[in-house]
């Protein structure tokens, strides 16, 4: 695989190269920000008492997080596949050259 560049592989129609896979830890990043973000609007509103409200927003922020990393690592699975399913084609096919 050779490197294209952000912008060639994001406008990539062909899909030849994954974007997805350079550009995860920055998804996950922005995750854990907006995260941060709802947990603190949780805890400085409603109509809650503030003490339940301080005791269930980090709580509410560590399941998100949790949750987040789970998904964004299925994600990564699916690719790590994609790639290991290529290379053992591209083995096969060589190997079939050299019968």
């Amino acid at each position: 695989m050779e490197n294209n560049g952000f912008l060639k592989n994001l406008f990539d129609a062909s899909f030849s190269e994954f974007l997805t896979t350079k550009i995860i830890s920055v998804i996950y990043i922005i995750g854990i920000i907006f995260c941060g973000i709802v947990s603190l609007i949780f805890l400085f509103s409603g109509d809650q008492n503030f003490l339940v409200r301080l005791i269930a927003a980090p709580i509410a922020f560590f399941l998100y997080v949790i949750l987040l990393r789970i998904w964004l690592e299925v994600v990564m699975v699916i690719f790590k596949i994609a790639d290991n399913t290529d290379k053992m084609v591209a083995a096969q096919s060589s190997e079939s050259t050299y019968e």
